[in-house]
């Protein structure tokens, strides 16, 4: 699974603890992810300090999951699931979860995905996404 915009990483190490293989973590800061990992004593996992439209397009891999919870308003979603798509990194019978404000433009037909399910809770957003096959 991989954790965009990972916070403190707690979607992917939730992941990790609910039987996940292995898990990517990619943010600007991961001093409190690598101390939550370290105090998990989990295994199989990457961190990578960056920003996420950058290193995207250097992963090597594609993903069962992909949990993006970007800064609210910040990033155009469009922009982030069309890198994702482009570099091929959710694997085709993948998901991608997107949280986002519920103040903040969501495409209700984005590009080359198709919104599985969408939940309200307060002010967030949750988008269940698959990836549209070519």
């Amino acid at each position: 699974m991989l954790d965009l915009c990972a916070g403190t990483g707690a979607f992917g190490i939730e992941a990790l603890s609910r039987g996940a293989a292995s898990a990517v973590f990619i943010d600007l800061s991961t001093d409190i992810i690598k101390k939550n990992i370290l105090t998990a004593k989990l295994a199989n996992t990457r961190i990578i300090k960056g920003d996420v439209k950058k290193e995207i397009p250097r992963l090597n891999t594609s993903f069962d999951i992909i949990f993006t919870d970007p800064p609210y308003g910040l990033f155009d979603p469009q922009e982030i699931m069309n890198l994702i798509y482009e570099n091929g990194i959710l694997q085709p019978d993948g998901v991608l979860i997107y949280e986002e404000s519920t103040r903040t433009f969501f495409p209700a037909e984005p590009e080359n995905f198709e919104i599985l399910k969408e939940k309200k809770y307060g002010e967030t957003a949750i988008y269940y996404l698959k990836r549209m096959q070519i």
